[in-house]
């Protein structure tokens, strides 16, 4: 945990990025939540790293951040729990959605589920490879072509 000490040095205090600037970029935003005794802080940069070179907060962040994306190296593998694959908890069944049906994925809805669109919570072990992709539902009306498309923080559902 050394690592992730030296790390979290960077910020002396957690509300001390609530000054960055913003800059126009065709970049998304970059977040940081940090969740302390005294409360969740929030630090919010718009196109961070688009800005040569970055100074200030924005500079310290942009740090941060790129030195978290390797924890196995911030913190030591013996550290870090064993690579699972991300389950969403929820997901989105949409008729027709952006998901095409080809011969390589056709895949016939299992007779177990009953088909709705909409959020839903699915059972994994009836999706051996995840459930994400398209389908086919088996209806009284007859075959219904929809998609499965995980639901993420954030999204439809959440």
């Amino acid at each position: 945990m050394i690592g992730l000490a030296n790390e979290l040095d960077l910020l002396e205090e957690p509300d001390e990025y609530d000054d960055i600037s913003d800059y126009i970029s065709d970049q998304g935003y970059t977040l940081v939540k940090f969740t302390i005794d005294d409360g969740i802080f929030d630090h919010r940069a718009y196109g961070l790293g688009s800005a040569e070179p970055e100074t200030g907060n924005r500079e310290r962040l942009a740090r941060f951040v790129m030195q978290l994306r390797d924890l196995e190296e911030l913190v030591g593998s013996d550290n870090i729990g064993p690579v699972e694959q991300y389950r969403s908890q929820r997901h989105v069944l949409i008729i027709d959605g952006f998901y095409r049906l080809t011969d390589d994925n056709n895949r016939t809805w299992p007779a177990a589920l009953d088909f709705e669109q909409g959020c839903v919570t699915l059972p994994f072990e009836l999706f051996p490879n995840g459930p994400a992709g398209a389908w086919i539902a088996n209806t009284a009306s007859g075959q219904v072509p929809y998609n499965v498309v995980p639901d993420l923080p954030g999204d439809i559902c959440t």
